[in-house]
């Protein structure tokens, strides 16, 4: 509380781990209908926040990252809902529990829960509690019934206009039409109950009234356990402005019919036929077709948009246009009239373009071959309308210098006005692709495809732009439309020298005076020790520019490895330098040269890991990678995470071996730090977190670390020793035999004549056959294009239980070739390459 001023807050707790089962319910949808991989987005009026979920790798459930879903301030009492968003282009949307809409005309009732007030119902009741606080609004009154009852103004809730009151005992609350509503504290019987409309829900974006049914809903009570049970009695619906009874349109529906309201909802009810359809006509206009809502009127609201309206037996065909040179809206809004109430409802509604197009995040329209940068890739989106039933949609991403690509079928779901495709959701793969040949300025090419033909393309490169320089200074080319949103003061450039990463960066000094959109920064080099310098945009610069490495002088002499390392002019000198530098620090972990790694990361970790050499260098050997994941650091976020993305390797190609090596120099590490007594216990926890923190990214090595921590966890001895006897054994099994193996799964789920299985592992499968130790791990079928996709992670579990990884540490093409096999069926890849590390532990190959 600040003064007397109290603030309106919603949440919502989404557990880290949820059930299939729950999922689908919550969704209604069917759970073979339920993506691997999605987004869960909450939202309420204009405010919205999101959080990822993935699919546990043998297990019917999703774990959720948990993020803070919670909101302030006046649109906290609008109804809250879910939206799950699948990377296909397919939406769900769903209300969960206690997310209705709050009435402006009903009292609210908060519980007493310590630190804050919590929201029990609205209407008039009675809480369990002994005292409640009361929101009103401020022209309402509200008295004591008896003698034991005592209120308590304690100030106002925010923008609301609202009134708090705390009282307890039986108080009455009335408003200025005669409506009163009592409330009651100390009833011990009272449970939090509350009130929820269940019917064939329509999600379109209302203004107002927020809910819509096709037909009436049902009233139901859900108890504080979930379970619900249908009111008794007759819910009165009247037409909204007026007091005469409505079946559709927009009704207020309150109950019960007379006395006292327990709850009142404002919604939409069109009739059982109603649908709503978009017919695009060309890029600047089409038809909304209001189909049996029985609306007498339809009109736009958006500026530049043309309009007329034509209605027939109950349908309004709204025909709408932008003249041409005229930027065409996204979406627009639209007034629907009835004959029968005054009180209009607003919608928004797709734009009916003909096509698809493209918006950035801050709703600007992109042309199609545009050049997109990675960073600005969140809340930008495709858009594609007027498809008809059967129209097969394709986004195809491309490495434009290597013609390897990805190919993805774009659904939607049924009734859908729209098909979007988000292209954040592609991200992993989009740096994959970049990082396929090591090149820091190799671009994705982006092409929509709808039923085979190139409808829409754009080019998206790793950097939002390049800089140039001379002897002395920099600079960078803005587009006006850039610096129209964003003034140059705030891109920023910092310089570093690499030598030295514990040293605070240096913020350059921009160029003063108009330079025809490019931004200037001094460097002089003639004044600066000999070195090389890393300049770069720091994480909050207004514009991410490409990274430079910009040498001075000769190379350094000292007795730091590293710094020599940095510092060796020749690219191929400074790599076997490198390279010599991280097999001496992978084997110690209290190698000095960790310092300067870590500093490194902290200071320049949020810019694109294929900046540095000594990031890519990293990865070119499993021991190293090993060790930079199992060592006790402070590397910030998702560094580690990011090394599967935006560089050719993939952690499930780092050998047994050296996570069992990694892990004894870890303990090693921490003994040294913290001492025996205190060390064993810092020693599991980090393990234990570091670990979830990389299957939660992988599912694939689930199995394997299970087997490394069971070297220092009980209940993980338990599971392998389960494994060895019984499900190892059994493993090939439950991969190949039988109609519900895996392996059929995987056939079964991509018999699509249009899906392409990926090819060119031919020469990796052949030497796997002709080898003693894999091809008893290998399926020993023929079945011509469908081998790659069944016996890659088979082939792979086995190289990393025996040690013989070293082919996709030497050849960036193996491991683009590895992601792609994997992103063609990610449950398979995981599944098989957990049961063959099974069958290798059974068999003994890690003892």
């Amino acid at each position: 509380m600040i003064e007397d001023l109290w603030q309106f807050r919603s949440s919502i707790e989404l557990p880290e781990i949820i059930n299939e089962k729950d999922l689908s319910e919550l969704f209604n949808l069917d759970a073979e209908e339920l993506p691997r991989l999605a987004d869960i987005t909450v939202f309420t009026g204009d405010l919205s926040t999101s959080a990822s979920m993935r699919r546990l790798a043998g297990r019917n459930a999703y774990r959720v990252a948990r993020l803070p879903l919670e909101f302030s301030g006046i649109q906290c009492s609008g109804e809250h809902l879910l939206r799950l968003t699948s990377p296909d282009g397919r939406t769900w949307t769903a209300s969960p529990p206690r997310g209705f809409a709050l009435d402006d005309e009903l009292p609210w009732l908060f519980a007493n829960d310590e630190f804050h007030y919590r929201f029990v119902r609205q209407g008039a009741g009675s809480v369990a509690a002994q005292s409640a606080l009361v929101a009103i609004p401020q022209d309402w009154s509200l008295r004591e019934l008896d003698e034991q009852t005592s209120v308590q103004f304690i100030g106002t809730i925010g923008d609301l206009a609202r009134s708090a009151h705390t009282f307890h005992g039986l108080v009455l609350a009335e408003d200025n039409c005669g409506n009163a509503y009592k409330l009651r504290t100390g009833n011990a019987a009272d449970t939090e109950e509350s009130y929820e409309w269940f019917g064939r829900r329509l999600w379109y974006e209302l203004r107002g009234p927020f809910i819509a049914f096709r037909e009436r809903p049902s009233l139901y009570v859900v108890e504080e356990d979930g379970t619900k049970r249908k009111v008794s009695g007759e819910i009165k619906c009247s037409a909204i402005g007026t007091r005469e009874s409505a079946s559709y349109g927009p009704i207020e529906a309150r109950y019960p019919t007379n006395g006292e309201i327990k709850h009142r909802s404002r919604m939409l009810i069109l009739p059982e036929t109603s649908s709503l359809q978009i017919q695009p006509d060309d890029a600047h206009g089409g038809r909304i077709i209001f189909n049996g809502w029985r609306a007498s009127a339809v009109i736009t609201l958006t500026p530049n948009v043309t309009s007329e309206y034509v209605t027939s037996d109950g349908t309004v065909f709204l025909d709408v246009s932008v003249e041409q040179g005229t930027k065409t809206p996204e979406t627009i809004d639209v007034k629907v009239f009835w004959s029968h109430t005054p009180n209009p409802v607003e919608i928004r509604v797709p734009f009916p373009a003909n096509g698809v197009r493209g918006f950035d995040q801050n709703g600007q329209e992109l042309s199609p071959l545009d050049k997109l940068a990675v960073q600005d890739l969140l809340g930008t989106r495709l858009i594609a309308m007027g498809l008809e039933s059967g129209t097969k949609v394709r986004l195809k991403l491309t490495a434009t210098d290597k013609d390897i690509s990805r190919k993805h079928n774009i659904k939607s779901v049924p009734g859908a006005l729209t098909t979007e495709i988000r292209i954040a959701d592609y991200r992993r793969e989009i740096d994959h692709l970049h990082a396929i040949d090591d090149n820091p300025d190799s671009t994705v090419g982006l092409n929509v495809e709808i039923d085979g033909e190139s409808m829409y393309q754009l080019n998206i490169l790793p950097y939002q732009v390049r800089p140039e320089r001379d002897d002395v200074k920099f600079w960078i080319e803005c587009n006006s439309h850039f610096l129209d949103r964003m003034p140059s003061s705030e891109v920023l450039a910092h310089a570093l020298a690499l030598e030295r990463p514990g040293e605070e960066p240096e913020q350059l000094q921009r160029l003063d005076g108009d330079n025809g959109g490019r931004i200037f920064w001094n460097f002089h080099p003639e004044d600066r020790e000999d070195g090389a310098w890393l300049i770069y945009p720091p994480k909050d610069s207004a514009l991410q520019f490409r990274p430079m490495l910009w040498t001075v002088g000769a190379e350094i002499e000292s007795g730091s490895q590293y710094v020599r390392a940095t510092s060796t002019p020749n690219r191929i000198d400074r790599e076997t330098s490198l390279d010599e530098f991280i097999e001496a620090i992978a084997s110690d972990f209290t190698h000095p040269g960790w310092i300067d790694v870590n500093q490194l990361a902290n200071q320049v970790g949020h810019l694109p890991l294929s900046s540095l050499d000594i990031w890519r260098r990293f990865v070119r050997s499993s021991k190293a990678m090993a060790a930079l994941a199992l060592r006790f650091n402070n590397f910030r976020g998702d560094f580690l995470a990011r090394f599967d993305n935006e560089l050719p390797f993939s952690w499930d190609t780092v050998i047994f071996q050296d996570w069992k090596v990694a892990s004894v120099r870890l303990q090693q590490q921490i003994t040294t730090l913290y001492g025996k007594e205190q060390g064993p216990t810092i020693f599991r926890a980090f393990l234990k977190s570091r670990v979830g923190d990389i299957t939660a990214e992988l599912g694939s090595l689930f199995y394997l670390f299970g087997i490394l921590q069971a070297e220092y966890f009980d209940e993980e001895k338990q599971e392998a020793s389960l494994v060895r006897r019984i499900f190892g054994p059994q493993a090939g099994d439950y991969l190949f035999r039988g109609e519900n193996s895996q392996l059929m799964n995987l056939r079964r789920g991509h018999l699509s004549d249009d899906e392409e299985w990926p090819v060119g592992f031919d020469d990796l499968l052949a030497s796997a056959r002709k080898g003693q130790q894999v091809r008893p791990y290998l399926y020993s079928e023929r079945l011509g294009f469908q081998d790659g996709v069944i016996n890659l992670p088979l082939i792979l579990a086995a190289r990393v239980a025996f040690g013989e990884t070293r082919g996709w540490f030497s050849d960036p093409k193996n491991v683009s070739l590895l992601h792609d096999y994997r992103s063609f069926d990610p449950d398979w890849f995981d599944e098989a390459f957990n049961l063959t590390i099974a069958r290798c532990l059974a068999n003994g190959l890690f003892d």
